[in-house]
């Protein structure tokens, strides 16, 4: 009776099937996600993709987020895509954005993992388990790890081990670290953080007015501030 027409009595002697049945091996099969009952095919039961009956413990295979136990279909954990078993650390392929690493689905840099959900880091953290600032890794620019919190740098530091204006790593541009200062170069003092040229008479200097020299150009020399000429010389 499974057989629409046939080479001989037997039900694996089929030439060819009724639709939506196949042929194989000489036997009218259902497709995937059906099985035979009688001579019909019947859908099978979420969450089985392949089964020999109806119900959830007569499953072959799985739909994504279950694995096979038995002939039953259990719930993967909730992080994983589909997996191996029930545990966080038995995933074999996970949702975008997150990787598999070591059997568990890891979220990005600048993410951290929220029960199944990736989550942005907080801006002062590269690298982070958790929310806010208090659960980083890493530290965006600005910014220097203490424990596991990011604490801002002085503002004159680009990247920083401490909080303090000598405690710089890096520079903004246009200035350059100097016993953990960043300072400006050349002929110019730096107001704050901003690089800003001093008095046309001072080679270095402290501040933008001509008796804030430090050092001055031959043949002058620095008096109290100011860039003067020697003896026999005005300026």
């Amino acid at each position: 009776d499974n057989c629409a027409t046939c080479n001989g009595p037997n039900s694996n002697q089929c030439a060819s099937c009724s639709s939506p049945k196949k042929i194989q091996n000489g036997n009218c099969v259902c497709p995937d996600g059906q099985y035979l009952s009688g001579t019909s095919c019947q859908p099978c039961t979420w969450p089985c993709t392949k089964c020999y009956s109806s119900g959830t413990a007569s499953c072959s295979s799985c739909a994504d987020g279950y694995y096979l136990s038995g002939n039953s279909c259990i719930k993967c954990h909730d992080n994983c895509l589909t997996c191996t078993g029930g545990n966080e650390n038995q995933c074999k392929t996970c949702s975008s954005p997150k990787t598999l690493s070591n059997g568990r689905c890891l979220c990005p840099t600048g993410k951290y993992l929220d029960y199944a959900t990736c989550r942005d880091c907080s801006k002062e953290c590269t690298s982070c388990y958790g929310a806010g600032s208090k659960n980083c890794n890493a530290c965006a620019d600005g910014y220097y790890l203490s424990g596991n919190s990011c604490l801002k740098c002085h503002d004159n530091c680009l990247t920083c081990i401490g909080g303090n204006e000598n405690q710089c790593k890096t520079c903004s541009e246009g200035k350059y670290v100097k016993e953990g200062f960043c300072v400006c170069p050349g002929s110019q003092y730096l107001d704050y953080t901003t690089c800003k040229p001093c008095h046309r008479n001072c080679l270095t200097c402290t501040g933008p007015d001509s008796n804030q020299c430090i050092t001055c150009e031959t043949p002058k020399k620095e008096s109290e501030g100011k860039c003067i000429c020697p003896d026999g010389q005005y300026l």
